[in-house]
């Protein structure tokens, strides 16, 4: 006599069709996970280090007060700019701004020579008190030759290992009924 053992896994199939179907629950915390480690991109300044900035880059930010700061956060744009998205078939992490692509990749900018011309108005002082008229205008031209600018690459789009490690464990738990 032959005896039958009987398995009941059809639910547990179909609990997994499903999540495979249905992936932006994912989809969305593959995302985050993402957007997290970029951000983390930023506050190391890279991973592995990005390139120090140049004695001359960091003269001007010092002029324009944008110094002692962090690379690629003159003005925190670039980093106010990086989004993230999902669906049920991807999840993306990327930004907008049309330099981060220089940054991301490294490049050479060609700067073409040109003129500038600085005019100053001179005002004087008016009969009646604190009042001011303007008077003469004086301008004092330079010329700017032309040069070229490299920028070294700081990729800011990559995910770390740990990250990865992070995206496979949330794929097995999701999967996982």
């Amino acid at each position: 006599m032959q005896k039958e053992i009987k398995v009941e896994i059809e639910p547990a199939l179909l609990r997994v069709l499903n999540k495979i179907q249905n992936r932006e629950p994912l989809m969305r915390n593959i995302s985050g996970i993402m957007l997290d480690d970029v951000h983390e991109n930023f506050e190391q300044e890279g991973r592995p280090a990005w390139r120090a900035l140049s004695e001359k880059t960091i003269k001007d930010r010092q002029s324009k007060g944008y110094w002692p700061g962090k690379i690629l956060q003159r003005t925190g744009q670039l980093l106010k700019s990086i989004i993230s998205k999902y669906d049920n078939n991807s999840a993306q992490v990327g930004t907008n701004k049309n330099y981060a692509a220089i940054h991301q990749f490294g490049g050479t900018i060609n700067q073409a020579a040109r003129q500038n011309l600085f005019i100053h108005s001179r005002y004087t002082k008016g009969k009646k008190k604190g009042k001011f008229k303007k008077g003469t205008e004086f301008g004092r031209g330079s010329e700017i030759q032309a040069h070229t600018i490299k920028i070294p690459p700081r990729p800011f789009l990559v995910l770390s290992d740990s990250a990865l490690r992070e995206i496979e464990a949330e794929i097995r738990k999701y999967i996982h009924c």
